[in-house]
């Protein structure tokens, strides 16, 4: 386990308290705008709806076609505190002062503590990061999970054992019903780990196995219930099929586009892309055939015009390595100029990015220490760009 002592106390007590700041200062003047408490229309009242539906006792008769985890997360905080609103931001915002400090240990246990200070203030002053903490969607609580993520396979990272390796797969599943995109690295991290230990191959597959496992008890639980409510088997959520083609189609931009005939609202692109789905092929698909028409028509355009998608990857990638935040998010239109303290935060990468690009170059030397920080931003980075450039993802 990681050891706090009095410095790491001092620094930790520094970070919290910036961070903090910003976030009481952010909420005071975020509940005199028009975005608060939750904007009509948007993800986040969507989210807020599939919440109140679940503390209702209605728990849908389709597979699910968002993330769930931060449904039955924001429910659960329902049963307990009431819709209060105002609250559940404040929880949020503790879980993303919380993060900070999970940044400061990562960056103490992989470099030094004057590096992870840095880190964890730098965390603090991300504007962005408070923005999403402020919103009813996955993304605050998908940060905050990935770090802790982070930080077990960290320590473990020495003493990969059996047991060790089954409730760090418990955990990553997890966070994988929170935002997909996270499993890719969990499995490329526990691969690298368990491959530093020499073992045998069979003592190698069933080390990966027990960790497999644990990953699918979490992952299998949520496609059990899809099964349940819509006899489908969809793995985890049903948005797959049109995510994919909005980023790989003949018009797409690279970052979020909306297909044709398609509204923009969320709920209403799930339910939009059912109609052509179903029309277009004129069977009675359930979720997972929409999903699949979608992905089927992605690939189509990736086939016949492979320069155009090449050339499309390679914007996605430069966009991906961009210092520019692409917020399709319409809440933050807004609240800008309406709100006083991100006007001193950090908006993009423009001041972070150069430093953080020389420090990957830099760190190559040091590779072995400072793997996982690569597979992370490898993995992350690769699911990003198979689908569009977006703030909350990136």
């Amino acid at each position: 386990m990681f050891q706090i002592n009095k410095k790491d106390l001092s620094l930790i007590f520094i970070i919290l308290f910036i961070a903090f700041s910003f976030r009481v200062m952010y909420l005071k003047d975020y509940k005199n705008t028009k975005a608060y408490p939750v904007l009509a229309h948007s993800d986040s009242y969507s989210y807020l709806v599939w919440a109140k539906d679940i503390v209702s006792g209605d728990f849908g008769s389709k597979a699910f076609m968002k993330w769930p985890l931060y449904a039955y997360f924001l429910a659960f905080l329902f049963q307990l505190f009431g819709e209060n609103i105002l609250l559940i931001y404040s929880l949020q915002f503790i879980l993303g002062a919380l993060n900070c400090i999970f940044i400061y240990i990562i960056a103490r246990e992989i470099f030094d503590r004057r590096i992870g200070f840095v880190a964890g203030l730098l965390c603090a002053w991300y504007g962005l990061f408070v923005f999403y903490e402020g919103l009813l969607i996955y993304t605050g609580l998908s940060l905050f999970l990935n770090s802790l993520l982070f930080l077990f396979i960290l320590n473990i990272k020495d003493n990969p054992g059996r047991k060790n390796l089954f409730w760090i797969g418990i955990f990553l599943g997890i966070c994988t019903i929170a935002q997909a995109s996270i499993a890719i690295f969990g499995i490329l991290a526990i691969g690298w780990i368990i491959q530093l230990k020499k073992l045998t191959p069979i003592k190698t597959l069933i080390n990966f196995s027990f960790f497999i496992l644990g990953l699918f008890m979490v992952i299998g639980g949520v496609t059990l219930r899809n099964y349940l409510a819509e006899k489908d088997f969809v793995l985890i959520a049903g948005n797959i099929g049109i995510n994919f083609y909005s980023g790989n189609n003949p018009r797409a931009t690279g970052t979020f586009f909306c297909p044709a005939d398609i509204t923009l609202n969320q709920e209403d692109m799930f339910r939009d892309s059912g109609i052509i789905a179903r029309y277009e092929t004129g069977k009675d698909l359930k979720t997972s055939g929409v999903s699949n028409f979608w992905f089927n028509k992605a690939i189509e355009f990736i086939r016949e015009d492979r320069v155009g998608y090449l050339k499309l990857l390679f914007k996605k990638i430069t966009y991906c390595l961009s210092q520019y935040e692409f917020i399709h998010d319409i809440e933050y239109q807004l609240i800008a100029g309406k709100i006083g303290i991100p006007k001193i935060m950090f908006k993009d990468l423009s001041f972070l990015l150069p430093f953080g690009l020389l420090g990957m170059l830099i760190g190559v030397r040091r590779f072995k220490d400072s793997a996982l920080l690569y597979i992370f931003l490898i993995a992350v980075s690769s699911s990003i760009v198979m689908f569009f450039i977006a703030a909350r993802y990136r």
